[in-house]
């Protein structure tokens, strides 16, 4: 597959073990990608204005607040299907327990240029969005979550929508993950096997 990647943050664990004179850590990339049968033109990658942001030095104790350094980045590039432009989005929303605001800024941030681009209604959003009001909606039929209303203000569709709750449980007991689309129809939505995916992973694939 023809693939964009961008860094989101480096997790960084301390090594107890390490001696005079030896790196005091270990750490390894994590981020975003687009990934796509069809060739990807104009990629970019930009860091969210308003995010849950890790710019410090690891923690000499180990604690969560020291883990990371970086801070949350979307990625998007462009495709043809065929010789129709789409706009291919992947993004990984804030994960801060009490973060609704700061996701729905990301979500914001992220439609509206998906928008703002020169062929605005076809264009597809993915990525683990940390949506957790929305799994009670599902269930409950409210329309409570601010990120996905952000979205779906702006003409974005679920792509899941209408499947069976606990069919589209992607990290559970939530359904965290999302695939939204502007000017674009889903053939066959779906979402891994938790028999096959949930011993290695904490999230399915959608």
């Amino acid at each position: 597959m023809n693939w964009a990647y961008a860094v989101e943050f480096v997790e960084v664990s301390v090594d107890p073990s390490a001696g005079p004179g030896e790196i005091p850590y270990k750490a390894c990339e994590t981020g975003n990608a687009v990934l796509s049968v069809w060739p990807l033109g104009n990629v970019r990658a930009a860091r969210h204005i308003e995010t849950d942001d890790w710019y410090h030095p690891p923690s000499a104790d180990g604690s969560p607040s020291g883990t990371r350094l970086g801070g949350r980045v979307w990625i998007t590039a462009d495709t043809l299907v065929g010789d129709r432009p789409l706009h291919l989005y992947s993004m990984h929303l804030a994960s801060v327990y009490d973060g609704q605001e700061i996701r729905r800024a990301e979500a914001i941030e992220v439609g509206d240029d998906a928008l703002a681009q020169p062929f605005p209604e076809r264009a597809i959003l993915g990525g683990d969005m940390n949506v957790g009001v929305y799994s009670l909606d599902l269930m409950l039929g409210n329309d409570l979550d601010i990120i996905v209303k952000a979205l779906t203000d702006r003409g974005f569709v679920d792509a899941h929508l209408g499947m069976p709750f606990d069919e589209r449980v992607s990290s559970p007991p939530l359904v965290l993950d999302l695939l939204m689309a502007l000017g674009a129809a889903w053939s066959e939505p779906g979402v891994g096997e938790g028999a096959v995916f949930d011993p290695f992973a904490d999230h399915r694939p959608v």
